[in-house]
């Protein structure tokens, strides 16, 4: 297939009988036998066809694109990816976007296809230098020119109009600062106008300041929730109490497990294990997400080191510092994850426990960060 597609390129005609007979041979076998190949050899396949004449076969091929095709309003036109699979989905793309441009040459298609590209690396790196330039290739080579249109997106605060210049090259970020006072009520809502025929996209951050266990959960593409848990030992064995609760035993006859045991109020003390869990949600592949858990000062955690794990399909690196256990994790498989850890209470009073964000560093805008906790240690 690799041999058949680098010829395509070229019109120089090979007139060795031997080699137009292998040729030929190959191209019938490509013909009957297409509907097996993976999307890759596909793409491939229809300009080999295309270029050599068949473009029945050939067109067919990029309708069968068209029939497996996924499409969302905000991410484009794809194909998922088949796991398993040592090729590059995003080379893969890309040369299905070639077939395309020479055989369909559908423009709003192939917009749609740029625009899958774009959100790929918007929350995700390009998986190696070649998939870089076969994308880049494609963006700039393939589809309309979004160039063209010299038309510049205007943001309004309210009826308060945002500037958008002195934005830093390449990302276009600016930072506008307001005054308490300077602050009205219809400046809660923020209208975008785009004069453009294609899709933009941007992030909004909002900062504030706020007694830490004053803070309110808040979601953006990620959901995120910490628990705080005692551990005790019970006739059971150890078991994990959410704080602020502690166990006794049940009155009436005893059953198995848990039953046996209701929770009750009573507070931390001095010496006691606890054990933090942070369960997160992302809606899709994410690379570089940073998760960070506040600490009380009254805390401290088992583990000092810092350290590389691997659980719960994530590979990331855990660090201790003086106010937050932070992980980073470099890439993010899409679903639902859980980070624990273990600490021993060192100090009474009522502690600030801080709360648990999660951000991708790729795209700041996708984030999220639990409530603020206050705890209570000793009587």
């Amino acid at each position: 297939m690799n041999e058949l597609y680098a010829l395509s390129f070229f019109d120089v005609q090979n007139s060795d009988k031997d080699f137009a007979k292998a040729k030929d041979y190959y191209l019938k076998s490509l013909d009957k036998e297409w509907t097996s190949f993976n999307f890759n050899q596909r793409s491939k396949g229809a300009l080999v066809l295309y270029r050599n004449g068949n473009e029945k076969t050939a067109k067919l091929m990029i309708q069968s694109f068209k029939e497996c095709a996924q499409k969302n309003e905000q991410i484009g036109m794809y194909w998922p990816k088949k796991y398993f699979s040592f090729e590059s989905h995003i080379a893969t793309h890309a040369n299905i976007m070639a077939a395309f441009a020479e055989i369909d040459q559908n423009q709003e298609m192939l917009d749609q296809l740029r625009v899958w590209l774009l959100t790929q690396k918007q929350t995700n790196k390009w998986e190696n230098s070649a998939s870089t330039a076969d994308a880049i290739y494609a963006l700039l080579m393939r589809g309309s020119d979004w160039f063209a249109e010299g038309k510049e997106v205007t943001l309004r605060f309210g009826n308060t109009p945002v500037s958008t210049e002195g934005g830093l090259a390449g990302t276009g970020f600016i930072q506008r600062r307001w005054n308490a006072n300077e602050v009205t009520q219809e400046m809660q809502q923020l209208t975008v106008n785009n004069p453009t025929s294609h899709l933009v996209w941007g992030g909004l951050f909002r900062q504030y300041f706020v007694p830490i266990d004053e803070v309110k959960s808040d979601e953006s593409g990620f959901t995120i929730k910490r628990e705080l848990f005692v551990e005790t030992v019970t006739e059971k064995g150890k078991v994990l109490v959410p704080v602020g609760t502690a166990l006794r035993q049940a009155q009436g006859p005893k059953t198995q497990g848990p039953a046996d045991v209701e929770p009750v109020e009573t507070p931390l003390k001095v010496g006691d294990k606890l054990t933090v869990k942070i369960t997160f949600t992302s809606q899709q592949d994410m690379s570089f997400v940073f998760v960070k858990d506040l600490r009380a000062a009254g805390f401290e955690p088992i583990e000092q080191v810092s350290h590389y794990e691997r659980n719960d399909r994530m590979s990331y690196y855990q660090s201790n510092t003086d106010t937050d256990m932070e992980f980073f994790i470099e890439r993010l498989p899409k679903g639902t994850h859980q980070l624990e850890y273990s600490m021993y209470v060192t100090k009474e009073g009522y502690l600030n426990n801080g709360y648990a964000l999660i951000q991708c560093q790729y795209a700041p805008e996708f984030s999220a960060y639990s409530n603020g906790m206050k705890v209570k240690v000793g009587e």
